[in-house]
């Protein structure tokens, strides 16, 4: 049914007002970003175009600009505009540079929806100053879906410049399993021998997918080649 043909009160913008915005769906949230649709389509049945072509809410962050304006009734200036607040939701999760990261909870929100649900392995470096506190926080390197490589004197390069006291390791698994491989205690293995030269500390190895992570620390691993 197209938005006209509804009752004025089922319509995404008077629902949202009268009734409160958690009370629209995910097509009624995306047709009130939307705006409006076009001659031949409706935004509603655009709106659910656009949750076809990502698979699901949480993976519109993945679409870019070409994606988006592939969908017929998408203009340019609509695909800005979901691409805007998709940029906003990410940034407003970026831990700031005062918070303490005492647990990896801090960071596990901004990174779940910023690498967890990527077809690439995406390795990030997060710096610490003596009091936990963010002073740096970096992507470093995106690899295929089954490695990553990681140059380690990058990293503690900008670890030094920066004047970090320790660094936390974060990368996704595509493929969606947690568990550390072989390949990643070794990673972990080689960080942790470098860093100690440097007088740094590997605070942890966090691996994450879009709705979970497996902390190294936290589930205190202990592995033969660590």
């Amino acid at each position: 049914m197209k938005i006209k043909e509804l009752d004025k009160h089922a319509r995404p913008r008077e629902k949202a007002i009268y009734y409160g915005i958690d009370t629209l769906s995910n097509t009624e949230l995306l047709a009130l970003l939307l705006g409006s649709g076009g001659k031949s389509s409706d935004v509603l049945k655009i709106a659910e175009e656009l949750l076809k072509k990502s698979n699901g809410l949480s993976r519109i962050t993945e679409l870019g600009y070409h994606d988006l304006t592939e969908i017929r009734g998408i203009g340019r200036a609509q695909a800005l505009r979901i691409m805007a607040c998709v940029t906003i939701v990410k940034r407003s999760r970026i831990p700031q540079s005062h918070v303490v990261v005492d647990s990896p909870k801090v960071l596990v929100d901004y990174l779940e929806m910023e690498i967890g649900s990527k077809d690439q392995e995406c390795f990030y470096t997060v710096f610490l100053d003596k009091k936990k506190q963010i002073c740096g926080l970096r992507k470093c390197f995106m690899g295929n879906s089954r490695e990553c490589s990681v140059d380690q004197s990058t990293v503690f390069k900008e670890a030094l410049q920066l004047g970090a006291n320790s660094i936390i390791l974060v990368h996704n698994h595509p493929s969606g399993n947690l568990l550390p491989s072989d390949e990643d205690y070794q990673l972990t293995k080689n960080f942790i021998e470098g860093a100690n030269l440097l007088g740094i500390t590997i605070m942890d190895h966090i691996i994450v997918s879009d709705s979970s992570y497996y902390s190294m620390a936290d589930k205190s691993v202990v592995h033969p080649s660590i």
